[in-house]
């Protein structure tokens, strides 16, 4: 399905379909985006990935609205779908993008096997939900830099997203006690 939607770059962010973020926005170009899309949807997308490539994957997000704060918008994206933008244009109320929904492909076989260990917040879906969605709630929730994460949004072969999580989750070194921060 083709459309267009308002555009909403966001530094080192990355939202994959089926996760849910709320942040608070205070530029006012990025505020001025929420406006656009109002209580509907809009399309996420890495501002560096953006800015650096011409054709990205990025995600259709449902927005809702939160009071504002002092400090900001406060706003709510559910990430729906990956949404391929094939251009964007700036008008006088803000910038936007003609792109087509992409569906990620059908899980073969059995249910992946679970990360270990898995992100706290993946752990109760595991088995309870599709894989594809499985695999994208845990690459957002995975402690992956922007780039890796926009690699497993651009991987619509949920295989070969796996193997990449996978290969990843496995090269990571936990911190040294001294690195960690408490709160």
């Amino acid at each position: 399905m083709r459309g267009q939607a308002p555009l909403f770059p966001l530094p080192d962010f990355v939202l994959l379909p089926g996760c849910t973020v709320t942040l608070s926005v205070g530029p006012t170009l990025l505020q001025r985006q929420l406006e656009l899309a109002g209580q509907n949807y809009l399309c996420v997308v890495e501002a560096g990935a953006f800015e650096q490539r011409s054709a990205l994957m990025g995600c259709l997000a449902q927005v809702t609205l939160k009071p504002s704060t002092m400090v900001g918008q406060v706003v709510h994206l559910q990430g729906i779908r990956r949404f391929k933008l094939e251009f964007a244009w700036q008008t006088a109320e803000g910038l936007w993008t003609r792109g087509q929904v992409v569906e990620s492909l059908p899980w073969q076989g059995d249910y992946p096997a679970p990360f270990q260990p898995l992100p706290a917040k993946v752990e109760p879906w595991w088995g309870k939900i599709s894989p594809e969605l499985y695999l994208d709630a845990c690459a957002f929730h995975m402690p992956l830099t922007p780039q890796q994460k926009q690699l497993a949004l651009d991987t619509l072969c949920p295989r070969q997203r796996y193997e990449m999580l996978s290969q990843l989750h496995h090269s990571q070194v936990p911190p040294a006690p001294s690195q960690l921060c408490l709160n």
